[in-house]
C-alpha cells in the first residue's frame, strides 16, 4: 500500500491516528504554541512531520512555492506555500505582504529584488494561518453535491451529480414533503433583454398594506422571492454580478453580524462627499504613540493579527503607552500599561465623558474646527476639514437638517434647473451659477451632490471634461424637473454676526445657537457640545463604572500636546444596541482632536484592486424591498408595520431568515446561503433554526434551501442541497487587505496553489478552466453547459458554480459576450482575468495554467502575490505630518441622513449627533432588565481559531482542544465554583448551555465569558448518512460551551437577536445570564 492510500483510508478510532509532534507545529506556526495532527486526511502526512521527512528545502526536486492570500480571518494576509509533486505541504508567509514581514523597498513599489531569496526567507503568519493546511485537506470536508431525503436537520443524505443538483434548484423538484418551484420559475417571465420583470402582487404577500402607497409592486421583482446571503466569501465582484443580473434586490451580506458598527459611522461621518465613497478609518499603527483601544483584542481576533502583534509590540519597545478597555484582561490587556475594566455596554459613556473634560478644557482644536471649507483648509495647513461651524436647523434643540442658503435667506447660492435631469446626468444646467463657489456642494430636492468645476458662461454645475459627483453625504442620485430649486446646502455664521455660504470665509463661529431667519438654528458643534455636557464627568463615570479621576487622566493624556495618539475601537465595543453612536463617538473624538490623517493618527488606505467587467446589460436589473428592509424606508399605508425598517443600515443579515419564515414583507421560495451559518454564528441560533425547520401545513415556510459549504455545518445540516465549494487555496479573489489596518497602497492575489487547469471549449468558444485538487473534468469539448455539468466530479468552487448556473437559467451578463463584444463568460477564470486587466495588474492573470499547473504565470504580481507600496512610507513625504494616503475630504460631525431616519416601530426620531443610549434596549423601546439574571455574558475569539469554519482543524484544536466559561474569581467563590468544574449557564430566551469553568482575576465581577468557536452539533462532531452510508466523525470536535444559544432575542421579536435599530448590528455583548453548578 502507497503513503497516499495509507493516509485516505479513514480511521475511526481518534486514539489511532497519525500524530505530528509539538516540536514540529511550533517550527511551523511559529506565532503560538505546539500543536499535533489527530488523523486529518492529507496527500502526504509524512512529508509534514521533521522527524520523519523534514521539510524540503527550496530548490530541491519537484518542491515549488506559490504566493496567494490566506482565508483562516478576513485580512488577507499573504501566504507562500511549498508544493511538491502537486501536494501542498507547508504554509509560511509571504515576505512582500506587511501583513507579515516589515522590510523596506528600493522604488515605491515592492519588486521581487526588494528580498533576497524570499522563498527561502519567508515571512510569519498567525497559527490558523499555518494552520489552514489542515483544512485544505480536512477529511470532513463535503465532496459531491448533496440532497437531502429525511427532514430538515435529521442528516439523511443522498449523492447526487452536479447537473442533477442544478437541474432540480434551476426548474424545480421533490423532497419528501413534497415538490418545489425551481429559481426559474421563482424569477418569472424575462424581458427582451432577459432581465426580471414581473413584479410582486397580492398573491405574493400578506403586508400589501406595509408597501409603499399600498402597492406590493413596491416590494419589486418576483424574482427577489429568491434570497441569497453570504459569509465572508470575498468573491462579491461575481456573486452581485450573479444577483443582479437574476434580478433579486436581496444579494445580503453577513456585515451586520460582523463590523456594521464600523461601516456605517464610517458612512455617516467620512462618508466623501466629493467621491461619494465612504472611507474606514483605522490607527496609523507604524507611527502611533498613545493609543486606546475600546473592546477589541487585536492580539487574538482583529483583523491582521501578526501585523498588530508586532506593532503593538513596538509601540510599546519605542515607549509609547497602550490603553485597553475591555471587561476582561484579554492577551492585549496583559500588554497594556493600564486595562480598564468597563462595565459592558458602556464605553459611549466613557466616550462622553472623555470628550466632555476635552471640551471643557478647551483641548479640542477649535482653530481647526472653525474652517468651513477645503480651501480655508489648504492655507491653513490641513488635509481635511469638518461640517463643525455648519449651521444646522433644530427643533427644541434636536438637530433636523443643514440650514441651506435660500432658508437662510441669501441670495447669493440659489438658482433653478433650466431642464430637467435625469440620475445619471454629470452636467447641471441651471438659470446661474454666478453666486456659486467655483466648486463645492449644491442641493436639488433630497439629494446633494458635488461639483468639482463650474462653468459661468455655461451656468453649468460641473462640465463635460469634469462631471458632478452625484449622490453625496449618504443621499440617492435622483431625476429633477425644470424649474426645481438649486442651492447651496450650507451656510455658516460669520464673527460679526452675518450668514454666509460655508465657502465664503476661512473661518466661522463654532460654537453657537440662535435665529436665523426664523430658523431656530445650532452649529453641529454646539449639538455635539450640548449632549457630552449634558452630564458631568462623574456623571458619565457612574454609567460606565470607570473613575471619574480615570476618565481626566485617559483625557489629558490623549490630548495633551503633539503626541501622535489615537482611540481605536473594533467589535466590542460596537455590539449592543447603543454601538452606533458609540462608534460615531469614536470617529468624533478623533475629529475633534484633529487626528485624522495624520501619520500616528486615524487613518485611511487604499487599495490596488480590480474592476468588474462590462455588462451589457447593466440598467433596470433590480427592484424594490430587501427582505431585511435595510435601507428603505417605510412609506406603508399602514401606520405602524409589523417589523422593523432599518433606512440607515446597509444589511441586517439576522432579519434576513426570520423575516422569510414570516413572509414578511413578501413571501419567499429560496434562499441560497454561501460560506454563512447563522444557525452557529448568529445570536439567538434559535431564531434561526426554527426559521428554518418552520413549516406552513406539510411544507417548510422556506420551501428551497442550498447552502454551499466545505463541510457539514450546522446550517448545511438544515439545508435541501449541498453545493461542495472548493477552499481559499483553490480559488481565485481580491481580497480586503485587512480594512485600513495597512496605511500603504496594497493589495495580496488570492489564486489556486494545488488541483490543475485544463483549456477547453464551451458551446464552441474557447475557455480555461481551474479544477480543484480531487476534483475531476472529462473531456475538453462541451456543447453545453449540462454537457460540462455531467463530465465533472469533485467539489467547484464557487465562482465557477456560480457562472454555469447563469448560463442554464440564460440571464444577462454571462456567457457568449457576457463581458462585452468579444469577451464570453463561460468559466470562473476568465471572470478574473479580465477584472484583474481591468484594474491594476495589466495582464490579468499573466497566463496562469497555460502549463496545466498552478504558479507557472511569469508576471511579478503573480509570482509576487500581490502589489504594495513601500510598506516604511506611511508619511506624506510633501507633507510632513500628514499621512500620504488620506482620506482628504469633509468630515461629518452632524448627520443628516441618521436625523432623517426614524424608528418605524415607535416613531421616534433617531440623533445625527451621538446621544447616550442604554445598551439593552429593544427594536420597540423597550427596556429589559431580566430579573434573577445577574451576570453579563461575552464572547470572543481565540487568536487559534476562526469563525465557524476552523472548529475541525485538529493542528488548531490541540492548542484548545475544547471551550471554557471563564468567571471572576471572588465570583467563582460565591458561586462554590473551581477550575475544572461544569457550570450551566442559562439566558432569558429559556436555552442553556454547559461547559468546564476557568477561573481567572482578569475579569470584571458580574461578568462571564465563553469562548467563541466550540459547542458544535455538527461539523464532523457527529455522523449523518449519505446513500445510507454513515459519514465518520469524531465527537471529540468542538467540545465545549456555546455562546450563542444564549445570546437574548429581542423583547418583542424572539425569531431574531438584540439589534442596533439605526445600523442593524447584532448585539453580542449584552444579554444577562444565570450559573448554577452542575
Amino acid at each position: 500500500m502507497d503513503i497516499k492510500t495509507s493516509i485516505e483510508q479513514k480511521d475511526r478510532n481518534p486514539e489511532n491516528k497519525f500524530k505530528v509532534t509539538r516540536r514540529t507545529f511550533i517550527k511551523i506556526g511559529g506565532v503560538v504554541a505546539a500543536a499535533a495532527i489527530c488523523g486529518f486526511e492529507l496527500r502526504n502526512l509524512y512529508a509534514v512531520d521533521d522527524d520523519i521527512n523534514p521539510d524540503p528545502n527550496v530548490g530541491d526536486t519537484g518542491v515549488q512555492v506559490i504566493r496567494t492570500a490566506c482565508m483562516m480571518c478576513n485580512a488577507g494576509c499573504g501566504l507562500q506555500v511549498k508544493v511538491k509533486d502537486g501536494s501542498a505541504i507547508m504554509i509560511e508567509g509571504n515576505p512582500f505582504c506587511p501583513h507579515t514581514n516589515d522590510y523596506s523597498t528600493a522604488g515605491t513599489e515592492a519588486a521581487l529584488s526588494d528580498i533576497s531569496e524570499p522563498d527561502k526567507y519567508p515571512g510569519t503568519p498567525c497559527a490558523r494561518g499555518n494552520g489552514g493546511l489542515k483544512t485544505l485537506y480536512d477529511p470532513y470536508r463535503i465532496k459531491q453535491p448533496l440532497k437531502r431525503t429525511g427532514a430538515r436537520g435529521e442528516g439523511k443524505w443522498q449523492a447526487i451529480s452536479w447537473k442533477q443538483a442544478f437541474d432540480e434548484i434551476i426548474d424545480g423538484g421533490s423532497l419528501p414533503e413534497g415538490t418545489f418551484e425551481g429559481l426559474k420559475a421563482i424569477r418569472g417571465t424575462p424581458d427582451s433583454s432577459k432581465r426580471a420583470s414581473e413584479k410582486l402582487t397580492t398573491d405574493d404577500t400578506n403586508y400589501a398594506s406595509e408597501a409603499k402607497s399600498g402597492d406590493p409592486a413596491n416590494f419589486g421583482f418576483k424574482a427577489n422571492r429568491y434570497v441569497w446571503i453570504r459569509g465572508r466569501d470575498q468573491i462579491s465582484q461575481i456573486t452581485k454580478r450573479f444577483n443582479d443580473a437574476y434580478g433579486t434586490v436581496n444579494h445580503i451580506e453577513h456585515s451586520s453580524l460582523c463590523n456594521t458598527n464600523y461601516a456605517v459611522p464610517a458612512k455617516t461621518t467620512f462618508s466623501g462627499p466629493k467621491s461619494a465613497k465612504y472611507s474606514y478609518m483605522r490607527v496609523d499603527l507604524d507611527n502611533v504613540e498613545y493609543l486606546i483601544l475600546l473592546g477589541t483584542n487585536p492580539l487574538e481576533a482583529n483583523v491582521g493579527t501578526p501585523y498588530w502583534a508586532r506593532k503593538l509590540m513596538a509601540l510599546k519597545a519605542n515607549g509609547g503607552k497602550l490603553i485597553v478597555v475591555d471587561p476582561f484582561f484579554t492577551h492585549t490587556a496583559s500588554k497594556a500599561d493600564k486595562w480598564i475594566p468597563i462595565e459592558p455596554g458602556t464605553d459611549l459613556a466613557l466616550l462622553m465623558g472623555i470628550m466632555r473634560w476635552i471640551i471643557d478644557n478647551n483641548r479640542h482644536l477649535s482653530n481647526y474646527l472653525s474652517i468651513p471649507n477645503e480651501n480655508a483648509a489648504s492655507v491653513a495647513g490641513y488635509k481635511n476639514y469638518t461640517d463643525a461651524a455648519f449651521l444646522v436647523k433644530t427643533t427644541e434643540g434636536k438637530g433636523e437638517e443643514f440650514l441651506n442658503a435660500s432658508e437662510a435667506g441669501l441670495s447669493e447660492g440659489v438658482t433653478t434647473l433650466v431642464s430637467d435631469i435625469s440620475s445619471s446626468d454629470k452636467v447641471i444646467s441651471v438659470q446661474s451659477t454666478s453666486t456659486f463657489p467655483s466648486k463645492g456642494f449644491a442641493k436639488i430636492g433630497d439629494e446633494t451632490l458635488y461639483y468639482p468645476e463650474k462653468d459661468d458662461t455655461a451656468n453649468t454645475l460641473g462640465t463635460s471634461s469634469n462631471g458632478c459627483i452625484r449622490g453625496s453625504f449618504n443621499t440617492k442620485a435622483a431625476s429633477a424637473t425644470s424649474g426645481t430649486s438649486v442651492v447651496v446646502p450650507f451656510v455658516v455664521r460669520k464673527e460679526d454676526g452675518t450668514i454666509t455660504l460655508y465657502s465664503n470665509v476661512s473661518s466661522a463661529t463654532l460654537d453657537w445657537s440662535g435665529t436665523v431667519n426664523g430658523h431656530e438654528c445650532y452649529t453641529s458643534f454646539r449639538l455635539l457640545k450640548d449632549q457630552v455636557t449634558s452630564k458631568t464627568v462623574e456623571e458619565w463615570a457612574t454609567l460606565c463604572k470607570v473613575s471619574a479621576d480615570t476618565i481626566q487622566t485617559l483625557a489629558d493624556e490623549l490630548s495633551n500636546g503633539d503626541k501622535k495618539a489615537c482611540v481605536e475601537a473594533y467589535r466590542g465595543a460596537w455590539g449592543h444596541t447603543n454601538g452606533y453612536q458609540t462608534s460615531r463617538a469614536v470617529n468624533i473624538l478623533n475629529t475633534i482632536l484633529g487626528r485624522v490623517d495624520k501619520i500616528g493618527g486615524y487613518c485611511t488606505s487604499k487599495r490596488f484592486g480590480g474592476k468588474e467587467p462590462s455588462k451589457p446589460v447593466s440598467s433596470g436589473l433590480t427592484s424594490g424591498v430587501r427582505i431585511d428592509r435595510a435601507s428603505s424606508k417605510y412609506e406603508g399605508t399602514l401606520e405602524t408595520p409589523s417589523r422593523q425598517w432599518y433606512p440607515v443600515a446597509s444589511v441586517v443579515s439576522q432579519e434576513a431568515i426570520p423575516s422569510m419564515a414570516a413572509g414578511y414583507p413578501y413571501n419567499c421560495k429560496a434562499l441560497m446561503l454561501y460560506t454563512f451559518n447563522p444557525a452557529y454564528t448568529q445570536p439567538n441560533t434559535q431564531g434561526v433554526k426554527d426559521a428554518l425547520t418552520k413549516k406552513d401545513g406539510n411544507s417548510y415556510a422556506i420551501p428551497l434551501v442550498v447552502s454551499c459549504s466545505i463541510f457539514m455545518d450546522e446550517t448545511a445540516a438544515l439545508s435541501d442541497y449541498i453545493l461542495p465549494d472548493s477552499t481559499y487555496l483553490e480559488r481565485y479573489s481580491l481580497p480586503f487587505t485587512s480594512y485600513p489596518t495597512l496605511k500603504t497602497k496594497a493589495a495580496t492575489i488570492r489564486r489556486p496553489v494545488i488541483g490543475s487547469y485544463k483549456d477547453i471549449t464551451v458551446e464552441g468558444r474557447s475557455a480555461r478552466v481551474y479544477i480543484p485538487d480531487g476534483s475531476s473534468l472529462d473531456g475538453s469539448s462541451f456543447g453545453s453547459v449540462d454537457e460540462l455539468l455531467e463530465a465533472w466530479s469533485g467539489p467547484m468552487p464557487y465562482d465557477e458554480q456560480l457562472i454555469q448556473m447563469a448560463k442554464k437559467l440564460t440571464i444577462p451578463n454571462f456567457g457568449a459576450d457576457g463581458m462585452g463584444t468579444g469577451k464570453n463568460l463561460d468559466t470562473a477564470y476568465q471572470f478574473w482575468d479580465e477584472t484583474l486587466a481591468l484594474g491594476d495588474f495589466s495582464n490579468g492573470l499573466g497566463d496562469e495554467g497555460a502549463s496545466g499547473s498552478p504558479g507557472d504565470s511569469t508576471e511579478s504580481y503573480m509570482t509576487m502575490g500581490g502589489r504594495w507600496e513601500n510598506p516604511k512610507q506611511v508619511e506624506d513625504p510633501s507633507a510632513s505630518g500628514w499621512a500620504k494616503n488620506r482620506y482628504d475630504d469633509l468630515i461629518s460631525i452632524f448627520s443628516e441622513k441618521v436625523a432623517h431616519s426614524k424608528n418605524a416601530l415607535t416613531g421616534e426620531e433617531y440623533s445625527g449627533i451621538p446621544v447616550w443610549e442604554k445598551p439593552n434596549i429593544g427594536l420597540k423601546g423597550a427596556e429589559f432588565e431580566d430579573a434573577g439574571y445577574d451576570y453579563t455574558m461575552n464572547t470572543y475569539k481565540r487568536a487559534w481559531h476562526v469563525q465557524s469554519r476552523s472548529t475541525s482543524n485538529e493542528w488548531l484544536l490541540e492548542l484548545q482542544p475544547e471551550g471554557f466559561i471563564y468567571l471572576n474569581s471572588s465570583d467563582a467563590s460565591s458561586l462554590g465554583v473551581l477550575t475544572g468544574d461544569t457550570v450551566k449557564v442559562a439566558s432569558p430566551n429559556g436555552q442553556s448551555t454547559e461547559g468546564k469553568v476557568r477561573v481567572i482575576k482578569g475579569l470584571r465581577r458580574k461578568s462571564v465569558v465563553i469562548d467563541f468557536h466550540f459547542g458544535r452539533e455538527w461539523f464532523g462532531s457527529k455522523p449523518y448518512t449519505v446513500d445510507g452510508e454513515s459519514s465518520d466523525y469524531d465527537s471529540k470536535i468542538g467540545v465545549g460551551p456555546n455562546a450563542n444559544v444564549l445570546q437574548r432575542g429581542d423583547p418583542d421579536f424572539s425569531d431574531i437577536c438584540l439589534t442596533d435599530p439605526i445600523s442593524g448590528q447584532a448585539c453580542y455583548y449584552i444579554t444577562k445570564v444565570k450559573i448554577g453548578k452542575t
